[in-house]
């Protein structure tokens, strides 16, 4: 019995000094317990989860490819590097912006018909990701039927029967024409527009946008070609990097075809990772020019700190980023505020699309909110201020009417003065039916 005890005291003893030397080893993506010794604490528990990197292909997107180059971009989940490559080519390296996002404008492949792509990418850990897809390249146009006439010979002095063409015709569309966009920093989101061609003939397009606002974005199509009646749908890639300034940016893409420019607004939000606040706007569909505009505010406080003075500034923008109206304060802040705020337009304000905006600091720390609406005229206003126009008008003939004098002889100006004056009434009605032709003066 006595070795039995004593056997059973020398396990415990001997057992966590044999595993306090031992570490497991586990491949990335799995739970990991780790049982490690550290100075006088011995035995402790330490588990770390490292997630499997994920690949998203923001672009291209299965669409069908005929401009003469073409941009990648995909996204990696956790830090690393990529690579690419076309059906059973070479990998090639991404250029890095931030160790998540991949870009690169590459030229198209030759010739027309399907293309695998591939993306490889490795995060830090060396955990490798992959991801593919399919698209399809049509650069070639097919050639437009000839029409010989048809039948010919004999006969003289009929009609000819001749088809006048049609009007150059260049015009396209894209839908839709803006983008309102909420990122935080390192976060992506990717939105499309469809570009059309309505005219007769087929057209060339260019896209022009800023080199700030290509900092945050990747569109899909930058260069291509367009039949008649055809649509292509373009990516708009947007990206806040690590390190990118949290701000409110307006900025506009242009699609450009011979003289013809279509613009695409976007309004980009770019939040902060974790914020202290966050500012929600409520702006009413429609706002008249001349009359003031008024908005719900909401502040929400997402942080510990209670009890104290924010600096709040709220202001009317158009989409080029030009206040129209523009105010200040101070407010105290518990933990979450809710008012309305009003700001004029003023009478030169032109009809169209603007932004209520509200930002919020408190130190260097700031959080902004906005929300669109489109001004009008207020038609029954303007009818309203005619009418009253009008009126005044004819008063004010009638009343002339109604004091004229007569430019007749002294005699009978002076039998005039000496007669006694109508009561005003009757004089004001007398003037009006002269106005009106049932009486001469």
């Amino acid at each position: 019995m006595k070795n039995r005890i004593f056997f059973f005291f020398l396990i415990l003893i001997i057992f966590p000094i044999v595993s306090a030397d031992q570490e497991t080893v586990f491949q990335p993506g799995d739970l990991q317990t780790v049982f490690s010794y550290e100075g006088d604490i011995q035995g402790y528990f330490l588990p770390t989860y490292f997630p499997t990197p994920k690949i998203t292909i923001v672009n291209p997107t299965g669409d069908v490819i005929t401009s003469s180059t073409m941009v990648l971009y995909v996204v990696l989940s956790e830090p690393g590097t990529c690579t690419y490559a076309i059906d059973s080519g070479a990998n090639v390296s991404f250029p890095n912006i931030d160790n998540k996002n991949f870009i690169a404008t590459i030229t198209t492949p030759t010739p027309d018909g399907n293309y695998l792509f591939r993306f490889n990418c490795v995060d830090l850990l060396g955990t490798h990701a992959y991801n593919s897809t399919v698209i399809t390249v049509t650069q070639t146009v097919p050639a437009p039927p000839v029409d010989d006439g048809g039948g010919g010979g004999g006969g003289g002095g009929g009609a000819t029967n001749e088809t006048t063409p049609a009007a150059d015709n260049f015009t396209f569309t894209v839908d839709p024409d803006f983008f309102k966009v909420e990122l935080k920093v390192g976060d992506n989101i990717v939105y499309f527009a469809n570009v059309r061609n309505i005219g007769n003939k087929k057209i060339n397009i260019n896209t022009q946008s800023s080199e700030f606002l290509n900092y945050f974005l990747v569109l899909g199509e930058t260069n291509f070609s367009l039949n008649p009646g055809e649509t292509k749908r373009v990516s708009f890639g947007f990206f806040a990097r690590d390190g990118s300034s949290a701000n409110l940016y307006t900025e506009s893409v242009d699609f450009i075809s011979n003289n013809q420019r279509k613009r695409v607004n976007v309004i980009l939000d770019v939040k902060e990772k974790n914020p202290l606040f966050d500012v929600l706007v409520k702006a009413p569909n429609k706002g008249y020019i001349g009359e003031n505009v008024a908005a719900d505010i909401e502040v929400f406080n997402m942080g510990d700190l209670e009890g104290f003075d924010l600096l709040m500034d709220y202001s009317i923008l158009d989409l080029d980023g030009a206040v129209i109206d523009f105010k200040e304060e101070s407010l105290y802040i518990e933990k979450n505020l809710n008012f309305r705020k009003s700001l004029f337009l003023n009478k030169n304000v032109k009809p169209g699309q603007y932004l209520f905006y509200a930002n919020v600091s408190y130190g260097n720390i700031t959080a902004r909110g906005s929300d669109l609406f489109t001004v009008k005229y207020r038609k029954g206003l303007y009818v309203y201020y005619i009418l009253v126009g009008l009126i005044v008008l004819i008063f004010l003939r009638v009343f002339q009417i109604a004091y004229k004098k007569n430019k007749g002889p002294a005699s009978e100006n002076a039998a005039a003065l000496s007669a006694p004056r109508l009561p005003f009434f009757k004089r004001i009605f007398r003037g009006l039916t002269v106005f009106l032709g049932f009486k001469k003066l």
